[in-house]
């Protein structure tokens, strides 16, 4: 199984995930033109994606999501209040794949777990991907992480996790009060401190890789999300498993589980 953050932050967002047999896109938050030129830099060629997974009804993850999965003619795979509160979004597509938050998919050879998570949206989803004995887990787009989602990440192989602010940053920065408001409330985002503490409950020695997404331009940076992190890895031994800090302009690094 593979991983590439093709782009994650408040301009848009999408991830692949591919086996042998199986090429998925978690989100299209970015135009078709970016996206195929994304995945050309890493070796994928869009016409080879095979399914859509969509977390929630945002602009930043939906935004080029009805045009790929027409010109592609793939299956979009959401709930059923996400697919309602995207409006004309998903018009004529030609498959629409309806799941109930708690559902497991089973697309080819992977099995894609979904769970709900806080935040505000009609009915947002995080997902966790199986493949063989492998498991990656996502905790992005949410406001605090809950039980659930804690329980979904552990042992997992690959981390996905929402690293959106630093507090201090959005506290003296200027953005408008009620809007750093919803950016801490539970219904918000994950800031440096919860992603971290996130990290020190659920990492274990096994643990093979660690995204960083959904990192602020005005509120955070990437600089400083490294050395935390890293701080992390180094305490509990696990300073050999890479760090990828995703980017909003361009893709991670491939990683691919051993």
């Amino acid at each position: 199984m593979k991983i590439c953050m093709l782009g994650s932050g408040s301009s848009g967002n999408s991830f692949l995930i591919w086996t042998n047999r199986a090429k998925i896109l978690i989100d299209a938050g970015l135009s078709m033109r970016q996206i195929s030129m994304r995945l050309e830099s890493v070796g994928v060629a869009i016409e080879d994606i095979e399914a859509l997974f969509i977390t929630h009804e945002h602009t930043d993850h939906v935004r080029g999501s009805g045009t790929v999965a027409r010109r592609l003619g793939i299956p979009v795979f959401l709930t059923e209040r996400t697919c309602e509160a995207c409006n004309s979004t998903f018009e004529n597509l030609p498959s629409l794949e309806i799941f109930v938050s708690g559902d497991i998919v089973c697309f080819k050879d992977l099995q894609i777990v979904s769970y709900s998570v806080s935040h505000d949206a009609a009915d947002p989803v995080n997902f966790l991907f199986c493949h063989k004995h492998y498991k990656v887990g996502m905790a992005v787009d949410l406001g605090y992480p809950s039980r659930l989602v804690k329980e979904r990440l552990r042992q997992c192989d690959a981390l996905i996790l929402e690293t959106n602010h630093d507090r201090e940053m959005l506290m003296n920065g200027k953005y408008p009060w009620q809007l750093k408001q919803r950016i801490m409330s539970r219904r918000g985002h994950l800031s440096n401190e919860q992603s971290v503490a996130v990290l020190n409950e659920v990492a274990h020695q096994e643990l093979r890789a660690v995204f960083l997404a959904h990192i602020s331009q005005e509120n955070n940076c990437p600089q400083i999300v490294h050395s935390l992190f890293e701080g992390v890895l180094e305490r509990t031994g696990l300073n050999h498993v890479p760090l990828f800090v995703t980017s909003q302009d361009e893709p991670t690094e491939v990683f691919e589980m051993p």
